[in-house]
This record gives structure tokens, C-alpha cells and sequence, in this order.
């Protein structure tokens, strides 16, 4: 049994530890370091973006059924891309481990909102489905709604941190 020096604590997230006041928060946000992104890196960030977008375009290609009541085809749009905002941002931490969490954001969000406008295209291509305007809108107020609430996440968990750095 060994026992460590506080200035030999592991290494976290890619950070050497250091002493002193020059210690910023910002550091902890460093990117992980290559060996840390393998296959169960990649299982549990990129494959459930891939696995959600598959679902999207086989079940947005299966012919229209008649509206139920108390269901909105419009929420259901919202809800399902906006899902895709948290899902497209934890893949870009892996695909872009060294960008700030703001740059991944907006590519969740663009992700989310291009998806939903070539669904829409691809629908518009179908016999049996049609292709609407007011459907890609819902799509991009749900991953807007969803991008503020990742964001507010993000910064509530960015000044909690830095709380236990002062």
C-alpha cells in the first residue's frame, strides 16, 4: 500500500494538478485525452444519436395514420428533435473533445434543425406522406427549447464548479 502526496493526486480529465492561485476553473472543461475515447466512448455518446436518427427516418417514412385525439403532430415534432439537441451534444464532446461546450451546443442544434428539414424533403419524396413547412418549424422550436435548457444546464454547472475552485 502506498500512500500519495496530495501534489501526486491523480490526473482527471486530461489536467495536470497544480498549487497555487493560477489554478482556473476553466481547466476542468479540458478535453479528455485519447485513450479515454474508444469504442465505450463512442457506444455511449455517438451510438444513441445514430440509433435516435435512424428511429427518426424509419418511422417519419411509415404511411400517415389518421390523427388520435388529444395528439398533436406538432408536439410529437418538437419533442422528437428537441430530444436530439442533449443526444447531438454528447456525441460532439467525442467528436470534438477540444471545443468549448458553446461550439457543440450549436452543432446539436444545427444537427437537430437540418435533420428535421431533410425529413421533411424526404416525406415530401414518399407517395404516401406529405411534406410540411409547419412541421420543420415545430422541429426547430423544440431544438431551440431544448438548446436553452442545455445551456441553462451548462452554465448552473459551470458556477457550481467554480464555487469549489474559490
Amino acid at each position: 500500500v502506498s500512500c500519495r502526496a496530495h501534489s501526486e493526486a491523480p490526473v482527471r480529465l486530461g489536467v495536470e494538478p497544480r498549487d497555487g492561485p493560477d489554478l482556473n476553473p476553466s481547466d476542468v472543461e479540458q478535453a479528455a485525452p485519447r485513450s479515454e475515447r474508444g469504442w465505450r466512448s463512442f457506444a455511449l455518446r455517438v451510438l444513441p444519436l445514430l440509433l435516435f436518427t435512424l428511429c427518426i427516418f424509419v418511422g417519419g417514412s411509415w404511411p400517415q395514420r389518421a390523427g388520435r385525439p388529444g395528439y398533436s403532430d406538432k408536439v410529437m415534432h418538437a419533442i422528437v428533435f428537441g430530444l436530439l439537441v442533449p443526444l447531438g451534444f454528447s456525441a460532439f464532446a467525442y467528436f470534438a473533445p477540444d471545443k468549448p461546450w458553446t461550439r457543440r451546443l450549436l452543432y446539436a442544434l444545427l444537427y437537430s434543425v437540418v435533420l428535421g428539414g431533410l425529413l421533411e424533403v424526404w416525406q415530401g419524396m414518399l407517395k404516401y406522406r406529405s411534406q410540411e413547412l409547419l412541421d420543420w418549424l415545430a422541429d426547430i422550436a423544440g431544438a431551440l427549447v431544448c438548446a436553452a435548457l442545455v445551456a441553462g444546464y451548462m452554465m448552473i454547472a459551470r458556477v457550481r464548479q467554480s464555487d469549489r475552485w474559490s
